[in-house]
């Protein structure tokens, strides 16, 4: 029986500071026991829910990467742009992002692998309305060329990948296709990430 009261009292005190982070104050007895609102440190992710009604709400933690493979080495790939999509965890109904262009020597591509690419990485910016909506167009576009697409493998082409990796490195969306089209609006959305 003692151990009966020992769980229930620590199940008091877990449930007594979930009540106190979601704002209820009311007082939970059991014998002589009170769980009272408890002093928590508050994180804003307690504070302010507001971002839940932003877009992307679930990108928390986590880096949303959009990522272009041309192929102007043939059958070895080419140059690499990424766009990358995070939240800060000061401003969480805000999206930022910045574009990263990796170009390769084909030469040196050929012979040696992915190595010593010339880097161009703009600033990072929050993303406006019109960003925003341009994203989510190019993720779609994405995903209906990829379920639709007929080509089968080859030895060259463009690779279109949109992935989220979390903080410990694991996929938690990924689409990659292979070979796949130009994909205007992945262009369309990193003119607007560089002016």
């Amino acid at each position: 029986m003692k151990q009966f009261v020992k769980i229930s009292k620590w199940t008091l005190i877990l449930l007594g500071g979930l009540l106190a982070c979601l704002g209820i104050k009311d007082i939970v007895k059991e014998k002589d026991f009170y769980v009272q609102e408890i002093n928590l440190i508050k994180y804003k992710l307690f504070d302010d829910f507001s971002y839940l009604h932003a877009d992307f709400h679930w990108l928390w933690g986590d880096t949303l990467e959009l990522s272009q493979n041309n192929e102007k080495c043939g059958e070895w790939g080419g140059d690499i742009e990424r766009i990358r999509v995070f939240r800060k965890s000061n401003e969480l109904e805000k999206l930022f992002g910045y574009y990263i262009k990796e170009t390769y020597n084909c030469d040196t591509l050929v012979w040696v692998g992915y190595v010593n690419p010339t880097i161009f990485k703009s600033e990072t910016k929050e993303f406006t309305n019109r960003q925003i909506t341009l994203l989510k167009d190019a993720i779609l576009d994405l995903t209906k060329n990829k379920l639709n697409n007929r080509l089968v493998m080859e030895h060259s082409g463009i690779a279109n990948t949109v992935q989220i990796k979390g903080n410990d490195e694991s996929f938690k969306i990924f689409i990659q296709d292979y070979p796949s089209f130009e994909w205007k609006k992945f262009h369309k959305l990193k003119s607007k990430m560089i002016k």
